[in-house]
């Protein structure tokens, strides 16, 4: 391994991509939520890719998992949906910028979770065990 590689190798450190995202997020803090967030996941996600070019992360699902997931997510949902829906609507306009339930939907189901799930466990929680 030649030194500027070993130099490059030594930049792509777990904690040092946190900080670069820690520094995106101070820096988006007066940005309105919605364009905060689009930045702050494309972000993550290309972390994640920079950090995939130099090593490997291991990412696998199988269906048990993901279905012992759903349930207890169902499980811990429906009881707060059900006593706490009208706070947890005006939270959720608040924190996401949004009041259409279905773009809600994709942002946390499909954008958010994928790309945090990647990152904050697939990168950087193994490296800080």
């Amino acid at each position: 391994m030649s030194a500027a590689s070993s130099r490059k190798a030594e930049l792509v450190r777990p904690m040092y991509l946190f900080l670069v995202f820690v520094a995106v997020g101070l820096g988006t803090v007066l940005i309105k939520q919605p364009a905060r967030l689009a930045i702050l996941w494309s972000a993550l996600a290309l972390l994640g890719g920079i950090y995939r070019g130099f090593r490997d992360v291991p990412v696998g699902f199988s269906p048990s998992s993901v279905g012992r997931g759903a349930v207890f997510g169902l499980v811990i949902a429906v009881p707060v949906l059900t006593f706490f829906a009208g706070p947890l609507k005006a939270f959720n306009e608040r924190l996401y910028g949004t009041s259409d339930a279905v773009a809600l939907f994709y942002q946390l189901c499909f954008v958010a979770a994928p790309v945090e799930e990647y990152f904050f466990r697939g990168i950087l929680q193994p490296r800080l065990s």
